[in-house]
């Protein structure tokens, strides 16, 4: 340590440096992590003895400032004495980099390195990949010799391995071209899966019912071979078209049912997918996914359970759609789903078209559903709710003033989730499909909300699509749109005036109930402590 300048100023970084990236490169090699350890602990333990002092009390002060002084520390420097050739070799290379550690993960993940992509939306946990790689472990004593130990690397280490990557591209010299061969093929491998890993969840969140709660496995180590390296990456491109192909036919085999049969416009994506996996045959993925609803019972062997479940959760997503004069009663469901179950085989068209059949056995109408439910205005009308921002933070602005005006605007009808779109946390997707609900639907009310909090992409699309609405001349439902920022200098908006009952919080309250009432639900028993800050809202809660 002494003849290597350690301890200048020049010195003590570059030990610190050097400590870091060793310890990054030995991961969890036994031998040389003991070494190390023992390394650092004898650098601290004679730094007193290195550094020149003015006096021995000065010394002495050193000596009492060391925090890891113990019995053992004498191992740590008999370690090191009979390691000295070890530690020599690692102070007379040149300064390891984590560059340097980026290669030596590069060559591990060529040797054995798989990736993990695990989908998990449906449970409402976060989908995520990983790469795994082994290591072999550098013995100390006699162990069996398949002893290897297994390295994750998150979705953030990898960002930050290709990143080193990058770097080490540039840095490496030109003679080496079999090493930037190397560097080249694994960023591409990368760049490869990170598109797999899209289109699956793009596959998920768009609700292909067979991509969901998935576990992919896919090999990036190389085979002893020539063109190794390339053969992967024509491997996992195939893989990205293929998935890609399967997107593309699920989104056009929507539009085609849609159009066939509109009542699918009134579900997104999400729930035309559960209703399929409801309405499947028994199957890993609806079993999961019922034991994340119901946790609190036992779904092992248990397929009478399982299809009672299944049976009373279609029922809820049925009564959502707010059809009045529907024969949803047990008997009836369990025999129409008897009678319409998809084989867990079929293909997405055909558990489509299955999924129509099964609605349009139960809804059983001649193109005029919602009808009765409204008259249809011969003229086409999109309103411009104003939204007060004078008392109110952007953020916070779906106040009780707001909720009530929401709650009258749909009159007589109980308000149902596919009649307001809320802007924060939609997609491309959910805009068109919107729309197109109201081109089809004309006796229904639609509300948009959250305008003003858009991405600037998304709003400049979703007022493409008002723009269309206006130039339309076919009769569309009527639409009011929840903003402050717009205004009615806009083509075809005009502006809402407000009644004051429909501001009244009691009034609502009231309304809301006769709804529930009428509609044969029974309200959730959920009680709101609203109020200004300061009038002991919190003691209220506590109290009750």
């Amino acid at each position: 340590c002494f003849q290597s300048d350690l301890y200048s100023n020049h010195g003590q970084h570059r030990f610190q440096q050097l400590r870091d990236n060793l310890t990054t490169q030995f991961q969890l090699q036994e031998l040389n992590n003991m070494i190390l350890n023992s390394w650092i602990i004898t650098y601290t333990l004679i730094e007193p003895f290195i550094l020149k002092t003015k006096s021995f009390d000065e010394f002495l002060l050193r000596l009492t400032q060391i925090t890891n002084l113990e019995e053992s520390s004498l191992n740590h420097i008999k370690v090191i004495n009979h390691n000295i050739q070890t530690v020599t070799m690692w102070l007379s290379t040149e300064e390891t980099t984590v560059l340097d550690n980026a290669l030596i993960t590069m060559e591990h993940l060529y040797k054995n390195g798989i990736v993990n992509i695990y989908l998990q939306h449906l449970t409402r946990k976060s989908s995520y990949y990983e790469v795994v790689y082994l290591i072999d472990r550098i013995q100390v004593e006699q162990v069996p010799e398949n002893d290897r130990i297994q390295f994750q690397l998150s979705m953030s280490d990898i960002d930050d391995h290709k990143r080193q990557l990058t770097f080490c591209n540039v840095d490496v010299q030109t003679n080496l071209i079999y090493k930037k061969t190397l560097i080249n093929g694994q960023l591409k491998l990368f760049q490869i899966i990170e598109n797999i890993y899209h289109i699956l969840t793009k596959l998920e969140l768009g609700g292909h019912p067979d991509y969901q709660l998935r576990d992919e496995h896919y090999e990036i180590h190389l085979e002893q071979s020539e063109n190794a390296i390339q053969h992967r990456i024509q491997n996992l491109e195939s893989i990205y078209t293929t998935l890609k192909i399967a997107y593309d036919i699920w989104i056009q085999n929507l539009q085609k049912y849609r159009q066939e049969y509109p009542l699918l416009k009134l579900y997104s994506n999400r729930e035309i997918m559960i209703l399929i996996i409801l309405l499947r045959t028994s199957n890993s993925i609806r079993n999961q996914f019922l034991k994340e609803l119901f946790q609190y019972i036992d779904l092992y062997n248990q397929n009478e359970e399982e299809q009672k479940l299944a049976i009373h959760c279609l029922e809820h997503y049925l009564r959502s759609l707010r059809i009045p004069q529907v024969n949803l009663t047990k008997d009836n469901l369990i025999q129409i789903y008897l009678t319409h179950r998809i084989d867990t085989e079929l293909n997405t068209d055909m558990s489509l078209k299955r999924l129509t059949e099964f609605l349009h056995d139960l809804y059983q109408h001649d193109g005029e559903i919602f009808q009765k439910e409204g008259q249809v205005c011969n003229e086409n009308q999109q309103f411009l709710v104003d939204i007060n921002h004078s008392t109110l933070s952007f953020s916070n602005d779906f106040d009780l003033n707001t909720c009530c005006i929401l709650l009258n605007i749909f009159q007589n009808q109980l308000p149902a989730s596919y009649q307001i779109l809320w802007c924060l946390n939609t997609t491309e997707e959910d805009i068109h499909l919107f729309f197109s609900r109201i081109r089809t639907f004309p006796s229904l009310i639609f509300v948009i909300m959250d305008i003003d909090k858009m991405h600037h992409h998304l709003r400049e699309l979703l007022l493409n699509e008002q723009d269309l609405l206006t130039r339309q001349k076919n009769i569309h439902a009527q639409v009011f749109y929840f903003s402050h920022e717009l205004t009615t200098t806009r083509k075809g908006l005009r502006e809402f005036q407000i009644p004051d009952r429909y501001k009244d919080s009691n009034q609502s309250y009231y309304h809301l109930m006769n709804l529930f009432q009428e509609n044969h639900i029974l309200p959730s028993q959920i009680q709101i402590i609203y109020g200004k800050a300061g009038i002991g809202k919190l003691i209220r809660l506590i109290i009750s």
